[in-house]
């Protein structure tokens, strides 16, 4: 996965032994975006803003990825 922006910077921070996400200044919302990551999948904080999910299964590491992407998902605003 990668964080990508333009003009309004994303803070992509790893928290409690690389199993919880937090996702802040999402599109300058005061709102702090926290995912649980699924079991067992690690997320280790390498590059600055590349993320690689660690497991075994692919499924786990599909819903981890699936889960930071839905917490981002655009609601009530156009994306242009």
């Amino acid at each position: 996965m990668r964080s990508v922006y333009a003009h309004l910077p994303i803070y992509f921070a790893i928290l409690e032994n690389r199993k919880v996400c937090e996702v802040r200044d999402f599109l300058r919302e005061k709102f702090t975006r926290h995912v649980d990551l699924m079991p067992r999948v690690k997320l280790p904080a390498d590059n600055k803003d590349e993320f690689l999910l660690e497991k075994n299964y692919i499924e786990l590491v599909f819903k981890s990825a699936t889960l930071i992407h839905q917490s981002t998902y655009v609601k009530n605003k156009d994306i242009r």
